[in-house]
């Protein structure tokens, strides 16, 4: 068990609320993507394949928000903590990829 993880399981057993990594995203502007929509990965190897199973997955990019006027600036908030964790518990050599998907087809699948 690394030490990490020791401090994670001790934390559990003692009650105390657990470390969490939020990542902002702020004046997100949906406007101007029509057919691609973005999953977020936390990763220290950003040229991996990176899937919405893999652990450094942290959300995807809401896309379709209900907003009062169309320019308006959209932020959201995606919770991080899981892929420091298993990154080891740093940030630090960790890169926050993009990864664009087409909304018009299965993910990972292919299929129409």
């Amino acid at each position: 068990m690394t030490e990490f993880a020791a401090r994670l399981d001790q934390r559990q057993t003692t009650s105390a609320p657990a470390e969490r990594l939020i990542v902002r995203l702020k004046e997100i502007d949906v406007s101007t993507v029509t057919s691609v929509g973005f999953d977020l990965h936390l990763t220290a190897n950003p040229d991996a394949e990176l899937v919405r199973s893999a652990p450094s997955f942290i959300g995807s990019i809401n896309v379709f928000n209900h907003r009062h006027h169309p320019s308006m600036a959209v932020s959201q908030d995606l919770d991080a903590s899981r892929a420091v964790a298993e990154a080891g518990g740093s940030v630090a050599g960790l890169s926050l990829v993009f990864v664009p998907y087409p909304l018009l087809k299965m993910i990972e699948t292919g299929a129409p």
